[in-house]
């Protein structure tokens, strides 16, 4: 009997031990971004862009964005198709007509511009300001767009500009055209170029185009040296220099423009066509994005995400994150998170960033915030991106000590006594009693002690003086943190008490 006794009382003391062992450890939690929560708590995307149901189980990813900065101080004209409505970025140039719809199939951006072959595509008129929008000298330019064909028959034209230009007492029919001949895309310069030669000048590429495949055509000029070139994909199709003889090293023919005329974008073709764009600098002196070839569907910069600071709790420990995300081979998502009590200091580089492994264990980072920040980057290509459907962030959130079980009221003359039990919980460091007139309501003033609630320290009785006789007093305590004084648990129940001359007299 006594050894079952002995057993008994073991296994209580077990029991105890376990319970209140418990009570003394963090509370995990996780925190959901992105997923069903989405990406509300993204603060910076650079780079980055939100795809609809493109990620893991149909969430919204976060990839790298294919909207390169191609609009910079030498762009004329840029159309990137991306919006429902087609604009220049620039505003040099105006829309006046549009029968174009936008189609999600791009090879820059989100969109890109579907023609029939009606109603002569889109029509643009330029500035003062634009290439296009005035009389007299073009100097160097590129026009550059993509194209991805449906059939690419004879005839069709992406591109056209056609005016005449007045010299003494002539006039000279002029015309700018990239058309399709034979499958291959065929530009025509007609009187462009005074002083040359021919009155007209063919550049013809010698690679078939293919229907239903995206490429990149370029042509460009260089005032510097004449040169004349047609590249498709960012490799030389035709070329000529223009000049007196024809020849490199040769007195230049420069480009003039005459009467002002609107500029035709698609007025017989059918297929799409994507970020079209017009630059004051030829071919290769563009640096608005960072390529290598310019036909890479990511910049090879990659892009960044960062969250606003996220709010948890005091010392709340940031244990590990956990990712949904698809990532292809030679393609990367490096992560770095900070924390701290007070964010409103922070800025690029204060608190520092720690880098951290999905998966693996976190130490060091805690705080009242935290704050997470990405880096997206593309294979060597630049054809790749990585994609991230979720981060899941488990942290540790440090309990509220529960408060005493048992507490007591001794009324005195000005003061009460109050007196209750330790808390059961390991993590109690100390104690607040809070005291006030109306049950519930603990704004009291009164006490020498100082004001509601007072911080009494790791002990279990206290004596509150210079109080009102006759005036009725309620109590409660509450139990803090040993790890940290600011997380404070809840009441204990109320008692009261009311404070008199006559217990002196007693």
């Amino acid at each position: 009997m006594e050894i079952k006794r002995t057993l008994l009382k073991k296994l209580i003391f077990g029991f105890q031990f376990s319970v209140f062992g418990l009570l003394a450890f963090a509370t995990p939690k996780n925190l959901i971004l992105g997923g069903d929560a989405g990406w509300g708590e993204i603060a910076e995307m650079n780079g980055v862009s939100v795809g609809s149901n493109n990620g893991l189980f149909g969430y919204d990813a976060l990839e790298l964005s294919t909207k390169l900065a191609n609009a910079n101080p030498t762009t004329d004209l840029y159309l990137s198709f991306d919006e429902d409505e087609i604009s220049d970025v620039t505003g040099n140039y105006t829309i006046t007509n549009c029968n174009m719809t936008r189609s999600e199939d791009s090879v820059k951006g989100s969109g890109s511009a579907l023609s029939r072959g009606i109603n002569k595509g889109v029509t643009l008129t330029g500035n003062k300001k634009a290439l296009f929008g005035k009389s007299g000298s073009l100097g160097s330019f590129t026009i550059e767009f993509w194209l991805c064909p449906a059939l690419a028959e004879n005839g069709e034209t992406v591109l056209s500009w056609r005016s005449s230009l007045n010299e003494d007492i002539h006039s000279d029919y002029q015309m700018i055209s990239a058309s399709f001949y034979k499958n291959h895309l065929e530009w025509t310069f007609k009187n462009i170029f005074v002083g040359y030669r021919a009155t007209e000048i063919h550049l013809a590429g010698y690679n078939t185009v293919v229907p239903n495949k995206w490429a990149r055509h370029t042509v460009s000029f260089d005032e510097e040296n004449g040169l004349l070139e047609y590249l498709v994909d960012g490799r030389t199709e035709s070329l000529v220099f223009v000049t007196k003889t024809g020849h490199e090293n040769d007195t230049i023919c420069y480009p003039r423009l005459g009467v002002k005329a609107a500029l035709e974008l698609c007025p017989d073709y059918v297929g799409k066509i994507d970020s079209f764009r017009i630059s004051k600098l030829p071919a290769g002196r563009e640096k608005s994005d960072i390529l290598l070839t310019g036909n890479e569907k990511y910049r090879m910069s990659g892009g960044k995400i960062m969250t606003k600071p996220i709010l948890v709790s005091h010392s709340a420990v940031i244990e590990q994150i956990d990712t949904l995300m698809s990532v292809p081979p030679e393609t990367d998502i490096r992560f770095y998170i900070r924390s701290g009590d007070n964010c409103y200091g922070w800025n690029t580089n204060f608190p520092a960033w720690k880098e951290i492994i999905p998966g693996e264990k976190i130490s060091g980072i805690k705080g009242l915030y935290f704050q997470l920040y990405a880096e997206f980057l593309p294979d060597g290509n630049g054809s790749q991106s990585p994609r991230l459907s979720e981060i899941s962030v488990r942290y540790d959130e440090q309990p509220e000590p529960l408060p005493p079980f048992k507490i007591t009221a001794h009324a005195g003359d000005g003061s009460v006594t109050l007196n209750w039990s330790y808390s059961v919980d390991d993590n109690a460091g100390g104690y607040y009693v809070y005291y006030g007139n109306r049950p519930g309501e603990y704004l009291g003033r009164m006490a020498v002690q100082g004001n509601s609630p007072v911080n009494v320290g790791n002990r279990t009785s206290v004596t509150l003086t210079g109080l009102e006789n006759g005036r009725i007093y309620y109590f409660a305590v509450s139990a803090y943190s040993k790890i940290d004084g600011r997380i404070n648990g809840s009441l204990s129940k109320e008692v009261f008490a009311r404070p008199s001359s006559r217990v002196a007299q007693k």
